[in-house]
């Protein structure tokens, strides 16, 4: 059917066939066709394991055995504070590992990210900051946390 605006001057509209779905109701059919798939296709909750399987382990009696004291450095005349690694997210580790910028994002709390990147930092300094965070937690491989040095000297643009 084709709709016509007599204010508009004259031009038929033609309306869309199907209105869009908002997202609250884009979710909810999502997840009812979740709920409508065998439990062998979906990620189902398993509140119990099955008879003769021993747990390996059990990530929710976790505690951290000593607390650490929390990783301060001065730069550009201002205190920032790092995230404990411990108490980050792992996805945001990943993302992060490739990008020495966006580590520091992810490591740093964030009323202090602005006031950090406002600041420049030549590639010394930023190696100099992993290799003290890095012994301050222990952390013997940093994969890429230091990133390369053609990454580093990308972020002094930045």
């Amino acid at each position: 059917m084709i709709e016509h605006d007599p204010l508009a001057g004259g031009t038929p509209v033609q309306p869309y066939a199907e209105p869009v779905p908002e997202p609250e109701q884009q979710l909810a059919e999502a997840l009812a066709d979740d709920a409508a798939r065998p439990l062998a296709q979906t990620a189902g909750r398993i509140e119990q394991l099955p008879p003769g399987v021993k747990l390996s382990s059990n990530l929710d009696a976790y505690e951290k055995e000593r607390p650490e004291e929390p990783f301060w450095f001065q730069h550009g005349g201002e205190f920032f504070h790092l995230l404990d690694p411990d108490d980050v997210d792992f996805q945001d580790i990943i993302v992060g590992q490739e990008n020495p910028r966006l580590m520091l994002h992810v490591l740093l709390e964030e009323d202090q990210r602005d006031r950090f990147f406002a600041k420049r930092m030549p590639v010394g300094k930023m190696k100099k900051l992993i290799i003290d965070y890095s012994k301050h937690f222990g952390l013997t491989d940093l994969g890429e946390l230091g990133g390369s040095a053609r990454s580093l000297s990308g972020m002094q643009g930045r």
